[in-house]
């Protein structure tokens, strides 16, 4: 009874804080809005980008009303945590779903994502591109796991109460993304690691001294389609290196086993066929990823100028 009573009493505290929310805090929710349906359309017609900057202002009021009343019923002596945790999560899950819907009534798909991930900090592209430069030749299963992952997270993020809570749900959710890769063989801290080496462009390694010299006779001007790119080519080069220090491994394990010529001979022979399969392979995976990046002509170059060591 006493559970249920302050159930009912916590609804109630929620609707009226909502209308007696901080004047101080409606204008930062004003702000955050405006600036965030500028970023969607600049094209909005007014009507539609003042009812859209609203919709969104009254979001971050209402949730920031809900948590604040949450937030004092806990304090409370004697309340039953568990029970309002749960009732304010369920408030909120309905805020949501109206909210979303009413952003769906008044924009299009691709606006109600812009609005969503400026809610976000613009997560879920920045995270999605960074796994699109750490696992280049991912599957595009693979891409729609992480994508699919970042953008639940998001929902979720959407509603939380403060930066630290927002990028909780991310760091829970690309937990789960690692797990899920990991599944399929990946390991995504020497990929991390990977990356990192393929991102410093002061290193002397043939991986980026090679791939920095294709991309200037590339000239590519747009910023995003350019680091594609050249981590591409970079990464190219590192799997070659690896493929080459694992045939010298192979090599100096059969010049050193007690062979006859003809055995060594026959070994020699699928050490080069195995190694020139592995290049080959990569190779193709290479122009496959390219080809929707860059001209046939620029293809071409790159062909060219790494036609010695493919």
């Amino acid at each position: 009874m006493k559970a249920g009573f302050l159930i009912l009493f916590l609804s109630a505290s929620i609707l009226a804080a909502q209308g007696q929310a901080d004047p101080e805090y409606k204008k930062v929710a004003m702000e955050r809005a405006e600036k965030i349906v500028a970023e969607v359309e600049p094209a909005l017609t007014t009507t539609t980008r003042n009812n859209a900057r609203d919709l969104v202002a009254n979001q971050y009021i209402a949730l920031n009303s809900i948590h604040a009343e949450r937030d004092r019923q806990l304090k409370k002596e004697g309340a039953n945590n568990e029970r309002i945790l749960a009732h304010a999560d369920s408030v909120v899950a309905t805020q949501h779903d109206k909210y979303v819907t009413a952003l769906q009534d008044l924009l299009t798909a691709e606006q109600v994502e812009s609005i969503k991930n400026g809610m976000t900090y613009y997560t879920v592209p920045k995270t999605y591109n960074n796994y699109l430069l750490m696992l280049p030749f991912a599957t595009e299963e693979e891409l729609t796991l992480i994508r699919e992952n970042l953008k639940e997270a998001r929902e979720h993020a959407m509603d939380g109460g403060s930066a630290k809570e927002k990028h909780a749900w991310f760091n829970k959710y690309k937990g789960r993304i690692a797990n899920a890769l990991a599944s399929k063989g990946y390991n995504l801290k020497e990929e991390g690691e990977r990356w990192a080496e393929r991102r410093d462009l002061k290193s002397s390694a043939t991986y980026i001294t090679e791939s920095s010299s294709i991309m200037q006779k590339l000239a590519l001007s747009d910023k995003w389609q350019a680091e594609q790119v050249r981590n591409l080519l970079a990464f190219q080069y590192q799997k070659m290196d690896a493929i080459y220090a694992h045939k010298k491994r192979q090599t100096t394990e059969m010049d050193q086993a007690s062979l006859g010529d003809a055995e060594k001979e026959k070994r020699a022979v699928k050490i080069w066929e195995e190694s020139k399969s592995a290049l080959d392979v990569q190779r193709d995976k290479l122009f496959e990823k390219l080809d929707p990046l860059l001209t046939e002509d620029q293809i071409k170059l790159v062909k060219n100028e790494m036609d010695n060591i493919l």
